[in-house]
């Protein structure tokens, strides 16, 4: 009796033995398997970190935006209004549309002008052509 009872233990632990290696060559074998794949490559825009600009009046702003484009960070949250560069003068108060998200601006000139919702308000205007 005594003899069965080791032989079914020593059994039992060898059993359980083969499980965990088995469990431990599995493991290794996931671990070890996606190192073997080529990495995807990147867009090289996805590395780009547009630099933040400081103007502090009309002047360097528009020396500063117009050099170089400008990326619309936040889509569908800024309007843009029609502009007529006749009369230098922009419709604030008739939205055209809204800007796309990561859309790209070569903004041509920089201005003011009033707000529609408050007249002695003066805004900020960046003047851009919509279809580039």
């Amino acid at each position: 009796m005594k003899q069965r009872i080791q032989l079914i233990l020593i059994i039992g632990m060898i059993v359980a033995a083969a499980r965990v290696a088995w469990i431990f060559y599995e493991r290794h074998e996931e671990s070890v398997a996606p190192t073997k794949q080529q990495a995807a490559a990147l867009d090289p825009d996805f590395y780009v970190t547009p630099k933040k600009m400081y103007p502090y009046d009309l002047k360097t702003a528009k020396s500063e935006i117009t050099k170089q484009p400008v990326w619309v960070k936040v889509g569908y949250a800024y309007g843009y209004f029609p502009y007529d560069r006749a009369i230098r003068h922009a419709d604030l108060a008739h939205e055209a549309g809204k800007l796309l998200p990561l859309q790209k601006l070569e903004v041509k000139d920089v201005s003011t002008g009033t707000s529609a919702k408050d007249p002695g308000e003066k805004q900020v205007l960046a003047i851009f052509d919509q279809d580039g």
